[in-house]
């Protein structure tokens, strides 16, 4: 259904100084991990429902060069029967059902990559993503 917290926890980033410039490109690898998936109660306004408290990595790797790697949580709200069924299966394969795993990736995803810009700038890394390209317009 929606996020309604985020939380960084831990922000690292390392650049390998004695490593050779790469040549011909850099290879960039992201990957998001839930380390843990726990129900916690939530009091708003006198009322107290359940949320799924799921707790994230996300890393970038740059080869031997260098790596960013961010750590947090994400508060997931949905209906008592689908936290309980999220609960049950990631309890038994540390997996969540797809629509509550999309749901949740995809909010982690666009919130650890927006950081990752700025932190691989400050290490002097390549973006994590493609950003455009302008070239000089041919002449007609």
């Amino acid at each position: 259904m929606a996020i309604i917290g985020f939380n960084f926890t831990s922000i690292d980033g390392f650049k390998n100084l004695d490593q050779k410039v790469v040549s011909g490109g850099l290879e960039v690898n992201h990957s998001i991990s839930f380390a843990n998936v726990v129900k916690i109660p939530l009091s708003m306004n006198n009322t107290q429902s359940d949320v799924l408290r799921v707790e994230f990595e996300f890393s970038i790797k740059y080869q031997e060069v260098g790596t960013i790697t961010l750590k947090g949580d994400a508060l997931y709200t949905d209906t008592p029967e689908i936290l309980e069924e999220s609960m049950k299966a990631f309890q038994a394969d540390k997996k969540l059902p797809e629509m509550v795993d999309l749901t949740i990736r995809k909010f982690v995803y666009n919130k650890c990559l927006m950081q990752s810009m700025n932190l691989s700038d400050l290490l002097n890394l390549p973006a994590p993503i493609p950003l455009p390209k302008f070239e000089k317009k041919k002449a007609e």
